[in-house]
């Protein structure tokens, strides 16, 4: 299933910005889909992150904070580092510094190590700027 699909389970901003009713197990089922479907889904989701101010993108950054919470876990380390590496890999792609903000930001929440994040980052800039 692609990002899109699964980003529908999350609810969308009412008049005036407002989250309405939040289908809690419907978020679950979503963050578990997330987490099924690995980096190429992770991916997708980091893609259909905007500027601020250029567009909504609300259910994409709720369906990342969502799923940066249930890697925290402390029995959680195997999903954790995929989401770290996942996230990392995105960082050095062609993307606005608010969207690269907004992914970095992710990183302490999902209690990531931050210098097996910052290793990850470095590895993937330098192995893109190599090649």
């Amino acid at each position: 299933m692609s990002a899109k699909e699964i980003i529908k389970a999350f609810p969308t901003p009412v008049k005036g910005g407002i989250l309405s009713t939040i289908d809690k197990e419907a978020c679950e089922k979503a963050v578990a889909q997330i987490l099924k479907g690995g980096e190429n889904v992770l991916r997708e989701l980091v893609d259909l992150l905007i500027e601020p101010g250029k567009g909504n993108d609300v259910q994409a950054r709720h369906a990342l904070h969502a799923t940066a919470i249930r890697v925290g876990g402390p029995t959680k380390t195997k999903q954790r580092k995929a989401f770290a590496k996942a996230l990392a890999s995105t960082l050095a792609d062609d993307r606005p510094k608010a969207v690269k903000g907004f992914i970095e930001d992710r990183r302490p929440i999902a209690n990531c190590d931050p210098y097996v994040v910052t290793q990850l980052v470095i590895d993937t800039v330098c192995s893109v700027a190599t090649s």
